[in-house]
């Protein structure tokens, strides 16, 4: 076994004399994957196994470079087999991957061999609960509608066995979830721009598992996200409103409006009024909250956040104008939207 051998970064534009074929050098290294290949394949130590990864890095990060390692099966076999069996080096070659994504690397992905996607999916997918950056790998592919489209279904599935394990161990539901919040609602996003049947499929993904995410601990930021993304996906396609009432999510709601993060609270209150605006059939739960409600809407209003209120206010009009306008308390609230100056013209303002 190698003790001594340390790689270096060597300058080949200064110094052209010919390479020694265990020598890496600077990210200009046309063969520099010939040997990276052997390198793993090779005993070394961990000194010199990080050194390589350093120098492995600064190639992902070329474009160049990039698609020399995207277009050979062999190596792509190679790193992931050396992925798998070396944990310890997994984190900081999940993050080579990332690099080698972020240069639109991704736009290459339709042109590659079966074989190659395949292995880089897999790699992927078995590895995103203990490695969750690698989503946005997913995230990059999938903004080439393309690639989804070549293959929707399998790419759907994959996603829910991912989504699955995330929900469903529990040292990762204790420890990792809110991790993968941020990159499950983004490859969500893109996933219901497709066609109408993936739509109706990524709406169950959404109710199976992201949903969900609102009942477990997350802190304050991931869950902003979770009730952003839903909001969202919401204001574009209102049907969706239809799940907002199964498996607790109306009581979810409510539950979130007694929140001490004000935008927590807002971002609530507004799913609940679009909720009662385009499923009616939600009233059966609401109606029993409508105290509990105004009273948390008086409580944001008679704040300082000039913002909040604006915001507020097209929810308050939302709801005065739907179903619950003989039940729900308007005035108090409605007067001191007047008073400081947030109701009236520009209440149907942008959210």
């Amino acid at each position: 076994m190698n003790t001594n051998q340390f790689l270096y970064f060597r300058d080949i534009k200064n110094d052209v004399k010919p390479q020694h074929e265990d020598t890496f050098s600077a990210p200009a290294d046309a063969l520099f994957f010939q040997k990276f290949v052997k390198h793993l394949l090779t005993p070394h130590t961990d000194e010199c196994m990080a050194e390589c990864f350093t120098q492995f890095d600064a190639h992902c990060r070329l474009p160049l470079q990039a698609q020399r390692f995207l277009a050979d099966p062999e190596t792509i076999s190679v790193f992931k087999t050396y992925f798998e069996k070396n944990v310890r080096f997994q984190p900081v070659l999940a993050t080579c991957l990332v690099h080698l994504f972020e240069n639109k690397s991704a736009c290459l992905f339709q042109k590659l061999e079966s074989q190659v996607t395949d292995d880089i999916l897999g790699l992927i997918f078995d590895n995103l609960i203990q490695h969750p950056k690698l989503i946005l790998i997913l995230e990059q592919i999938w903004e080439n509608k393309k690639l989804i489209d070549l293959n929707e279904s399998n790419y759907l599935i994959k996603f829910e066995e991912y989504l699955y394990k995330a929900q469903s161990k529990e040292e990762v539901r204790q420890q990792q979830l809110r991790d993968h919040v941020g990159g499950v609602c983004s490859c969500l996003s893109i996933l219901t721009q497709l066609s109408l049947q993936q739509q109706a499929k990524c709406l169950q993904l959404m109710q199976k598992y992201v949903f969900k995410i609102l009942l477990l601990h997350v802190p304050n930021e991931e869950l902003i996200q979770v009730l952003q993304f839903i909001q969202i996906q919401v204001l574009s396609d209102p049907k969706i409103c239809c799940y907002l009432v199964q498996d607790n999510f109306c009581e979810t709601l409510m539950k979130l409006t007694d929140s001490f993060n004000t935008e927590i609270q807002i971002l609530s209150i507004n799913l609940i009024s679009l909720t009662i605006q385009h499923y009616p059939e939600s009233l059966s739960f609401y109606k029993t909250q409508v105290d509990k409600l105004a009273s948390t809407i008086l409580y944001i209003v008679s704040g300082e956040d000039d913002l909040a209120l604006s915001r507020i206010a097209m929810d308050v009009q939302r709801l005065k104008d739907g179903p619950l306008r003989a039940t729900l308390k308007f005035d108090e609230i409605i007067k001191v939207l007047i008073q400081k100056q947030a109701w009236g013209e520009g209440v149907d303002g942008e959210y």
